[in-house]
């Protein structure tokens, strides 16, 4: 129950950050969807847990992962630049770790991460295509305290502990992680996304708690306002209540006469732009 409002605390957390975010006029994010954990593919060093064999017969097998269903993970992500975005993410579900033969343990990991996206640094950032790379610092709890080391793992490798090697696992852990993910932007507001990172705890002197973890969520952006609706955003329209054109900054010229009707002192009848956008005065009465 205690591990259950540590989870349910992280989360609401997380979604208690969007409130200021809903209310100012900065591009947000916010995704639900759900999670994987494969600790298999987790072998004793760096090298073979990135070799190729591993990677296509460890790491892609769907069987090796343990899947938590949908709402079991959050993101909470703004835009602070061109292609650049901070966020933050929590996943939270029961795991196990098929590594060591351990069955589902209460997990939690949430922290704040940084994307570059292609869709804004290489092309347009409107593109419905719009993948990135990331990475990210985290709070991660998983329980191994059970766990007594060395121990053989799932490989028949015999897996040490901390510094001595003998140590037992961890219950809480600095983990970080890299990785890549998409979006698929199927309206201009929401859109799929998939999330792929390797998971480590370089904390712990061991990569007892190390794991590969895949995501999926769907995603709906908002927070720019355009509340006269005529496509330029308020924070570029200088007349956000009126309707207007891009050429004056959203606001309006109802005569048509190249004068927007806050600079023209007729805006109802053309004039020139020499004439603040009043017509000459016919002196000589020819019309």
């Amino acid at each position: 129950m205690k591990n259950l409002k540590l989870g349910i605390s992280a989360l609401a957390l997380t979604v208690a950050s969007t409130v200021f975010a809903q209310t100012t006029n900065n591009p947000w994010l916010i995704g639900v969807g759900a999670h994987a954990e494969n600790h298999k593919a987790q072998a004793g060093n760096f090298s073979n847990t990135f070799s190729a064999t591993n990677l296509t017969k460890n790491m892609f097998n769907v069987n090796n992962f343990s899947i938590t269903p949908p709402l079991s993970k959050l993101t909470v992500a703004r835009n602070i630049g061109k292609g650049l975005v901070i966020d933050w993410q929590t996943t939270v579900g029961n795991v196990e770790n098929q590594r060591f033969n351990m069955g589902k343990e209460f997990m939690l990991m949430t922290g704040l991460g940084f994307q570059a996206k292609a869709a804004g640094l290489i092309w347009d950032e409107e593109s419905w295509f719009d993948p990135y790379l990331r990475v990210g610092a985290n709070y991660l709890r998983h329980d191994y305290t059970a766990l007594t080391f060395p121990r053989t793992d799932w490989r028949g490798e015999t897996v040490a502990n901390g510094e001595n090697g003998n140590e037992n696992g961890k219950a809480n852990h600095f983990a970080v992680a890299g990785g890549a993910g998409v979006n698929f932007w199927l309206t201009k507001n929401f859109g799929l996304g998939v999330q792929g990172d390797y998971v480590a705890t370089p904390g712990d002197k061991s990569n007892v708690a190390n794991f590969w973890q895949a995501s999926a969520s769907l995603n709906f952006r908002f927070g720019n306002r355009d509340r006269d609706k005529d496509g330029i955003l308020d924070k570029d329209d200088l007349c956000p209540d009126t309707p207007g054109l891009p050429e004056f900054q959203g606001c309006p010229d109802t005569d048509g006469d190249g004068v927007p009707d806050k600079d023209d002192q007729c805006p109802d009848v053309a004039g020139p732009v020499e004439n603040n956008g009043c017509p000459w005065p016919d002196t000589d009465g020819d019309g």
